[in-house]
């Protein structure tokens, strides 16, 4: 998690408005993974943010489609 393994990158955004572009942040990450897939508890929380801001339906719909990263690694339960 932050800070540690990503890095804060500005990035231009446009409002749904259609006002003109502000800066905003985002994280990056740094481990360089091959998949650039997301995990499925980061994507869960994309999806469950755009829904609680109403963003989009066509985002949501996106949001939805993606596939996350799967484990290869069994979690031992204790």
């Amino acid at each position: 998690g932050w800070p540690v393994g990503y890095q804060i990158e500005s990035v231009k955004v446009r409002p749904y408005s259609g006002e003109k572009s502000i800066s905003a942040s985002t994280l990056r990450s740094g481990r360089g993974l091959i998949s650039g897939k997301p995990s499925e508890r980061y994507i869960k929380l994309l999806q469950k943010g755009a829904k609680d801001s109403n963003l989009d339906e066509q985002y949501q719909i996106y949001l939805q489609n993606i596939e996350p990263i799967r484990s290869t690694i069994s979690r031992l339960r204790i």
